[in-house]
């Protein structure tokens, strides 16, 4: 460069070039300017009795919570925390939950008795997701995990 094209970028007041220093400072934030994304992933799939699960995985360890959509029974957690991990479950909202309303009384075929994950359809949408059952949403269920760093395979079959 020119040091005439030198002179006409911004200065600190120290004398520091900004725009070094804010490339410097946004790599710092991004944590990493080699485009390789997350350094540490845990993937994986979730059923139960051979169904694919839906809904999300949180990774509770080291005063950190890292969550993940479960989709159609797969997941991954970028950067979770490093150790011993305990792992929750959770359906998608749905009634009472403040998430879904249900459909209009009559409306649903049933798929077995209208229990968690049991298949039931709304019309034209073919079958509903299969949900962990409740008890996965509390951090003492048994799932544990020690996540290493790099990258990692945990699947998880859940009992009803």
């Amino acid at each position: 460069m020119s040091p005439r094209f030198i002179r006409m970028i911004p200065r600190l007041s120290g004398g520091m070039l900004l725009v070094p220093f804010s490339l410097a400072l946004l790599c710092a934030l991004l944590a990493g300017c080699d485009g390789k994304g997350a350094k540490d992933v845990v993937s994986g799939t979730v059923t139960l009795k051979d169904k694919p699960v839906s809904g999300t995985i949180t990774f509770h360890g080291g005063g950190k919570e890292v969550v993940g959509p479960i989709l159609d029974g797969k997941y991954q957690v970028e950067n979770p925390p490093r150790g011993e991990v305990l792992i929750t479950l959770v359906g998608p909202p749905g009634p009472g939950a403040g998430g879904l309303k249900p459909p209009p009384s009559g409306s649903l075929k049933e798929g077995g008795g209208g229990k968690e994950g049991t298949g039931t359809t709304l019309p034209g949408m073919g079958a509903a997701p299969t949900t962990p059952p409740a008890k996965y949403a509390d951090k003492n269920n048994g799932l544990k995990l020690t996540v290493k760093g790099g990258k990692q395979t945990h699947n998880i079959e859940l009992t009803p």
